[in-house]
Parts: C-alpha cells; sequence; structure tokens
C-alpha cells in the first residue's frame, strides 16, 4: 500500500538521500532516457527521414518568403509559390546531375572492376 500513499512528498522530505545515490540514478535515468530515444528512432526512421528533409527546407526557405515580402512586398501566396517553384527547380537539376553520374559509373563499371582487382 506503500505505493497508493497520498502523503509522498511528507515522506520525501524527511527522506535523506546522499548525494550519490541522487547521482546514480540520474545516471541511470539519462541512460534508460538515451537508450529508449535510440530504439525509438530506430523504428521510427522511415517515417522520421522525411520529416526531417521537409523540416530542413522549411527553416532554410523561409528566409527567403520572408525577404520576398518584406523587402519586395510581394503577397505570402506569391512569395511562398515562387520560392517551392525554386525548390523544386534546384531538385530538378540536382536530380539530372545525379542520374547521368549513376549513369557514367554504370557504364564504366568493367574499368573499376579491373582496376580493383588490380589493386
Amino acid at each position: 500500500m506503500f505505493f497508493f500513499c497520498h502523503d509522498w512528498g511528507r515522506i520525501l522530505e524527511k527522506t535523506v538521500v546522499s548525494p550519490l545515490v541522487v547521482r546514480t540514478i540520474t545516471f541511470c535515468l539519462v541512460i534508460l532516457a538515451a537508450t529508449v530515444s535510440a530504439i525509438a528512432l530506430h523504428y521510427t526512421r522511415s517515417m522520421l527521414i522525411p520529416f526531417a528533409l521537409a523540416m530542413f527546407i522549411t527553416f532554410s526557405v523561409t528566409p527567403v518568403i520572408s525577404f520576398l515580402q518584406l523587402k519586395l512586398k510581394c503577397p505570402q501566396i506569391i512569395a511562398a509559390l515562387l520560392t517551392i517553384a525554386f525548390v523544386l527547380m534546384i531538385l530538378f537539376i540536382v536530380s539530372i546531375l545525379v542520374t547521368s553520374n549513376i549513369k557514367s559509373f554504370i557504364s564504366q563499371i568493367e574499368l573499376y572492376q579491373k582496376n580493383f582487382l588490380i589493386m
């Protein structure tokens, strides 16, 4: 019945705990929290990676939208649409560059294999 006691405050006030015990409990709780956080991040990584990417894009384009609104006096919707178009254009260019590099790598893979076997 100790766990259902209504006088936890009085019990804790009367309890004397050494600083070593407090540090040990704190250390154990930090280790437990880090372990639980790591496990949660591991199992939710498929959802967190797109979320983190979206947050990065949001934080990086917000100053651009603010600049367009404040300095160039664009309405918010036009500033947002211009910024989204700019981001999509950059992503499209990056995807073209990555695709061309992958194609060139695949076309020269036999040369890479020969060089690797020589080493």
